[in-house]
């Protein structure tokens, strides 16, 4: 072993400054963190997300394939459609157990915090269904007289589940809570405008009490049964036609009516298209704010880590400065016993005595200054 030299326990230069996540010394549960809640910070965690998404996908085209009638009755099927749910959900209630495993050993999150986090809660949603039906199969001996298809739908939350995988959701979704002033300027004039032509409509559509039917009748040739009986009853005519839908499963036969029918239609337009473009452009200014926040998150991240190598390597170098100040204390000292040990041997021979004396202080000078030279030129670097 060198001069100077000791074990990495000894020597800082020796260390490894730029240990990655998922070394020895990384615990169990910070590696498994990183590879949950991280998919960049290894190969392996990518294709574990991206299986999840996958498995996400997959498990929302079977639900939404086993509603099919020729597959809803037959018993083979309906068994291999089973079988596929508790496949998934045995994977989405383990990746939620293990998440919420390491994120509360790590400290990052309470257990509280992490049940009651909006992503948490649909990840739960997603499996609970199953385990629900499960049980209420069980308790009633294979057979409920309750319908769980209402239930079963509650699985399509797991089409959620992607905004964990998918940065692009997670933007756009903060761009819409930005944007929700607009939303709420749109909802209140569609509201106002549904309620004012509902009454309009009802007013002038309505008709007269009709003993024999048991209704509002209008007073036309057919002298059927209004559909505008009610405001609430008119909304949907309102609803359909302010947004160019026009079923035409209602519709005004009053002159009186159509007018107001005319300036629905056009009031509908405006109340829709005049917040929508409001809307689009605040949802464009909001979308382009969060995406410059987000790569600006991801340089102060790579100028953060930069900064942590920087001053690593800035102490190991200060380390090894202070190594070589004790290594040139070291140097002087042994070519100063080496000379004093050549001189001794030599004390018969007078001519040699004259050779080191002549020769062997230059090189201690010289050995001593390259010493000096190379400490000098590592400071440089520092600060």
């Amino acid at each position: 072993m060198r001069p100077g030299r000791g074990t990495e326990e000894e020597d800082p230069l020796l260390l490894k400054t730029d240990a990655p996540c998922g070394t020895r010394n990384s615990s169990l549960a910070e590696r498994v963190y990183q590879f949950m809640e991280k998919p960049s910070s290894s190969t392996m965690a990518q294709v574990v997300s991206y299986g999840i998404v996958i498995c996400i996908m997959i498990s929302t085209a079977l639900f939404i394939t086993e509603t099919v009638p020729s597959i809803e009755s037959n018993q083979l099927a309906v068994l291999w459609f089973y079988a596929f749910e508790c496949v998934f959900v045995m994977i989405f209630s383990a990746e939620y157990f293990v998440r919420l495993w390491s994120i509360v050993v790590t400290g990052r999150q309470s257990f509280c915090k992490f049940v009651l986090a909006p992503m948490n809660v649909i990840d739960l949603l997603a499996v609970l269904p199953w385990y629900v039906d499960l049980c209420m199969m069980l308790a009633g001996a294979g057979k409920t007289a309750i319908d769980l298809r209402a239930l079963r739908t509650c699985r399509l939350v797991r089409m959620f589940k992607l905004g964990r995988y998918a940065p692009q959701l997670r933007t756009i979704g903060s761009a819409m809570e930005r944007s929700v002033a607009s939303l709420i300027m749109l909802l209140f004039m569609m509201s106002f405008a549904l309620v004012t032509f509902s009454t309009l409509i009802w007013l002038v559509e309505r008709g007269i009490w009709d003993e024999k039917q048991g209704c509002y009748a209008r007073d036309i040739p057919e002298h059927d049964c209004s559909p505008f009986d009610s405001i609430p009853g008119s909304s949907w005519w309102a609803i359909t036609t302010m947004t160019t839908v026009g079923y035409g499963d209602v519709f005004p036969k009053t002159e009186a009516g159509r007018i107001v029918g005319s300036f629905c239609m056009v009031v509908g337009i405006l109340a829709v298209a005049m917040p929508t473009t409001v809307l689009s452009v605040q949802f464009a200014d909001a979308y382009e704010e969060v995406v410059r926040e987000e790569k600006e998150k991801v340089l102060r991240k790579a100028e953060e880590d930069d900064i942590k190598k920087h001053d690593t390597r800035q102490n190991a170098l200060a380390h090894g400065l202070i190594k070589m100040e004790q290594l040139e204390s070291k140097l002087a000292l042994t070519m100063m016993e080496i000379e004093n040990k050549l001189l001794k041997v030599t004390s018969a021979a007078p001519r040699r005595q004259a050779s080191i004396n002549a020769s062997f202080g230059p090189m201690t000078a010289g050995a001593l200054q390259a010493m000096v030279n190379s400490r000098r030129f590592l400071e440089s670097y520092q600060g």
